[in-house]
């Protein structure tokens, strides 16, 4: 359950929400909300995080924006976090 006012949790929940997205998308159709007002350290850190799981940069930036929306960050940039996170 999202709770505003736990800011770890919900952060976890939605690393988590992410993870499975795209299985639980195709097999019952249900909607992933949109997250408004992230930050820029929180959409690094979920960066990071799919990087070290081996999700492709293109999919990174998919996720991204299908929460966070289209203007969050663009693909070029998505790119430019994990080379970073790469070295």
């Amino acid at each position: 359950m999202f709770n505003p006012l736990n800011a770890v949790l919900n952060s976890i929940c939605h690393l988590l929400t992410l993870l499975g997205a795209h299985h639980i998308l195709h097999i019952s159709r249900i909607r992933v909300k949109k997250i408004e007002g992230a930050t820029d350290c929180e959409i690094r850190s979920l960066i990071r995080f799919l990087n070290a799981r081996n999700v492709l940069p293109s999919e990174i930036h998919h996720h991204i924006c299908q929460v966070y929306g289209d203007n969050a960050m663009s693909d070029g940039m998505a790119r430019k976090w994990v080379r970073m996170f790469n070295e």
